[in-house]
């Protein structure tokens, strides 16, 4: 794949997940970074909690805010692993994240498979 080819596969990768984290949520990263290694997949996003999220956080609740978070992502793997493997052009074999909330940073994880 060249360099141009695997830039292009890096966004539809990013671009798949951050429209699924808002299609859920009401608001996606306001940065994103996605990247393929061998058979795994990775999106790092920068500021993506919501309004909501940051104010519990501040009060103290972030443990709250990371289960939501993986609540989320668990009810987002459903649109976000066939986006993932248009995307890449690979199965997705398995789904992981995670997130820390100060700073606001999320990763999704994904490892892949055989060639669709």
């Amino acid at each position: 794949m060249s360099e141009n080819e695997s830039a292009a596969v890096d966004r539809a990768l990013t671009d798949a997940v951050v429209r699924a984290l808002r299609a859920l949520t009401g608001r996606g990263a306001t940065s994103a970074r996605g990247f393929i290694n061998g058979d795994t997949a990775v999106v790092v996003m920068y500021d993506a909690l919501t309004e909501g999220e940051r104010n519990l956080v501040a009060k103290g609740h972030a443990d709250q805010v990371k289960e939501l978070r993986y609540t989320y992502q668990r009810a987002m793997a459903d649109e976000v692993v066939p986006a993932v493997e248009q995307a890449v052009g690979r199965k997705v074999e398995a789904f992981m994240s995670a997130n820390h909330v100060d700073p606001d940073h999320a990763v999704e994880v994904f490892i892949l498979g055989d060639a669709l």
